[in-house]
This record gives structure tokens, sequence and C-alpha cells, in this order.
């Protein structure tokens, strides 16, 4: 039986936890209160696992646990979560299919570097990365991918494989393979940051609700920083004493809230510092290929109109 019906799927850092905000405010569509449940990876989750040696990250272990996520859905007509890396996942979107082949799915799309860069900030502030210069951290790719200089709080090793992250054409392509294109949505971040209200009226269209709603639209994912990497360590690492305590002693509602109330406040909101001109025009040289490929496919499945020009709109 499936609940659910529609799926942000990513990508990480290009407006999806704000646009899963607006949506929540919205009196016909629910979204969940725990954003990220990553219940259809179950191939990132397997990796973690694999790694960990149990299964560390995996919140939500079966399919009536999943659901638990919307056992407070009353009459609303759009019930939905969003997960940033499905669209990363290989078997996301085969399994997304199967639990509800009506469903709709929504794609944000950024730029390729500055998508790299933020997603390397936003590891840092998890936990997820150990490496706070964005730099070094793409040449531990190789050693990475052998196994080695591997974060212990890391959900899934490929997380820190920044290069296979902008691989965005095959990424969606999984998608346009299984789900009819009537049922994928294309949102541009930099459309998103540029008019958020209209992208937002385009989604309650692709939706067929209400468009008359108006959400309150603050950005809900800026760039953040931790205040105490050990405190963001108790809260990432599940295996932590402390946090294994936690379990045993309060309910996961009252741990959810908990957490939520103490990661705020060991996080400060600031400007990240400009990404040097060389590394950035090395990444752009191995990602244009890429965003050609991205452009041609998306036009192609009249996704994107003929006019928009990816590769001029983001300084190629």
């Amino acid at each position: 039986m499936s609940i659910a019906n529609l799926f942000i799927v990513g990508m990480p850092k290009a407006g999806t936890t704000s646009l899963h905000q607006y949506l929540a405010q919205h009196p016909q569509i629910f979204m969940t209160a725990d954003k990220e449940p990553h219940f259809f990876s179950t191939d990132l989750l397997a990796e973690g696992e694999q790694f960990h040696g149990f299964a560390k990250y995996t919140r939500y272990p079966t399919l009536n646990e999943y659901h638990q996520l919307y056992e407070t859905v009353q009459s609303e007509q759009i019930i939905g979560e969003s997960s940033v890396f499905y669209l990363y996942s290989q078997k996301a979107a085969a399994e997304i299919y199967q639990y509800n082949q009506s469903a709709k799915i929504i794609i944000m799309i950024r730029e390729p570097v500055s998508f790299l860069y933020s997603l390397h900030s936003q590891g840092v502030y998890s936990g997820n990365e150990t490496e706070r210069d964005f730099e070094k951290a793409l040449k531990l790719e190789k050693n990475r991918k052998n196994g080695d200089d591997l974060p212990s709080t890391v959900h899934f090793p490929s997380r820190l494989f920044y290069l296979e992250h902008i691989r965005i054409r095959e990424q969606i392509q999984r998608y346009l393979d299984i789900f009819p294109k009537e049922n994928i949505k294309i949102i541009l971040f930099d459309d998103f940051k540029k008019d958020t209200a209209t992208c937002y009226n385009d989604v309650l269209q692709f939706l067929n609700i209400d468009v008359s709603f108006a959400p309150d639209f603050t950005n809900h994912n800026p760039n953040t920083t931790i205040r105490s990497p050990e405190l963001m360590k108790v809260l990432q690492d599940p295996e932590h004493p402390v946090a294994k305590m936690a379990k045993k002693v309060f309910p996961r509602k009252v741990l959810r809230k908990g957490k939520e109330f103490i990661k705020k406040a060991n996080t400060k909101v600031e400007d990240r510092k400009p990404l040097s001109a060389k590394t950035e025009d090395k990444l752009r040289q191995q990602a244009r290929k890429e965003v050609c490929a991205l452009q041609e496919l998306l036009q192609g499945e009249e996704l994107l109109e003929p006019s928009r020009d990816l590769l001029g709109m983001w300084g190629y």
C-alpha cells in the first residue's frame, strides 16, 4: 500500500529544504516533519551498512516504520517527503516507482561547481566530512574510493566521492527511464532564488492544487557552520555513548525535537569565502561536458525551454 505521492528527490543544496517547508504550509499538502528519511535509497543504506558493519544510519528499516511518518495525515491531497540523495542513488527511482507508479517527482538542479562547494560545506557541518578544506577533500577522493581516509561518521562512503555527484544527466535519466515525463518537474536553483514565488506557483500547478495560497518564503537552509565539532559528533553518531543512552531514556519524537534544538543552538549562519579561481576553473573544465549533456537531455525531453542556455547562465 502506498501513501506518499510526491517525492523531492534532490539535488542537495539546491533549495529542497526551503521548497519542502513552503509546500508543508499549503493546506492541501502534507510533507513529513522528518526530512531526509531516504527509505528508498537502499543501495546507499546498504553501502553505509557495509562500511559500518551494521545499519548505523538506517532510520526506517521497514515500510511500516516509514509509514509512521504519515500517521498524522488527514485530508491532504498531496502527501510527500524530501530525500536529496534519491537523485544520486542508483536504485531509488525504481524503488519509488515500485512503491507508487503515479508519484510526482521534483528535481532541483544547481550549477555543478557551486553545488560541490556547498555539498562539502554541508558535509562538514553535518559531520559526514572531517576535512574542512574543500581542495584537500577533493584530493582525498582517490584514497577514499580505495577505502582510506573515510570519517567514521560518514553516512555512506560515496557521499564523499564529490566528482561522482555531478553526473546529473545520468541521475535524471534514471527517473525519465521509468516515470512519465509529465510526472517530473525540473526546477533550476537560479530560478528558485530569483523568483521563489513564481517557482512555487509552478509547482502547485504541477501538483494540480489550489495556486492561490502564498506561504512564508523564508530561506530555510542558508550556509551554516558549527560552533562545536565535538557536540555535532554526538548528534551525528548514533553509536556515541551519549546518543545511545538518550535512546534508552527518551521516545523517538522527544529525541528528534531535542536534537533539533541542540543542533540549532550549535549552528551559526555565515557566508563562506569564495572558492579559489584556480580550483573553480579546473572543476568547471571537468563539469562542462556534463552541463552540455544535461541541457541536451532536458531540452530533448521538453523539460527545459529551448531558449535556456545552461552554459551561458552558469558562466561556462
